[in-house]
């Protein structure tokens, strides 16, 4: 509460207190922080005038400020690749939105295959930026198929120990115990097979008369082939060149011409 405050014209006054704490409560095994409920006396110290006097009682509830949290994904990714997830953790009270930083952000889903640090443990989270943005890459799964889910969250609870510091790089107090929890709606991408391979050839020979080089005729064959040192080579694809001396080859998988190691493509 304020220092002693003088009464105006007509002996009303007012005043401005900020309170920055809510309580704690269990709910299903978990801590959450709920309303707090504050009590509130004035009190009139009395003058040379008037003798001394006490108000009313008053209560009043400290609530925690809404969040909300946004998630957002490629729709559709090669399966067994890298996918990355943006979230956004804002606090979404009447007074207008904030984004919330340094907060961390937790990631999970049936499309969320966690990467490992360097101690081999999964990675499950991202901390929110400057813009209450947190970018989270992880793999996708290796079967190829839609509706692969991912969501993320907000636990205030995981925040509680972190120590946030300002633009100027001191410490402030921390008010992860303000917001309420939060969580994205749940959201949905598809796994494809490995990208297809486009392969384009042009072909020159040096004409040795006019000292310069020139491109196929058009019709002429060109194969292409998994050399093999021992077996015969096996024809990958076969095409003719077109008039300005171009062959295009395309296959659907890359697993069509990939082996354990590179081949010479002749």
């Amino acid at each position: 509460m304020p220092d002693d405050t003088i009464t105006k014209e007509g002996g009303y006054y007012s005043i401005t207190t900020q309170n920055n704490e809510v309580s704690l409560g269990i709910k299903n095994g978990h801590i959450t922080f709920q309303s707090a409920k504050f009590h509130v006396t004035l009190w009139f110290r009395g003058d040379d005038e008037y003798e001394e006097c006490w108000s009313n009682d008053l209560y009043y509830n400290t609530l925690t400020h809404n969040t909300s949290l946004m998630v957002t994904a490629p729709k559709s990714v090669v399966a067994g690749e890298r996918i990355t997830f943006s979230a956004v953790l804002i606090n979404s009270d009447n007074q207008g939105s904030k984004a919330l930083r340094a907060r961390i952000i937790v990631f999970d889903g049936s499309g969320i295959i966690p990467l490992l640090d360097t101690n081999n443990n999964p990675i499950t989270s991202a901390k929110t930026d400057s813009n209450g943005k947190a970018t989270f890459t992880a793999l996708t799964p290796k079967t190829v198929g839609a509706n692969w889910e991912y969501q993320a969250y907000y636990i205030s609870e995981n925040n509680s120990h972190e120590h946030i510091t300002n633009s100027g790089g001191h410490e402030i107090v921390n008010d992860a115990n303000y917001y309420h929890d939060a969580e994205s709606v749940i959201k949905t991408f598809s796994t494809i097979a490995t990208a297809g391979v486009n392969i384009y050839l042009k072909f020159e020979v040096w004409n040795k008369v006019n000292r310069q080089f020139e491109s196929l005729p058009s019709d002429v064959t060109i194969e292409i082939m998994e050399y093999d040192p021992i077996s015969p080579s096996d024809i990958l694809a076969s095409g003719k060149t077109d008039s300005q001396g171009q062959v295009h080859f395309s296959f659907p998988d890359i697993e069509v011409i990939s082996g354990e190691k590179p081949d010479i493509l002749e």
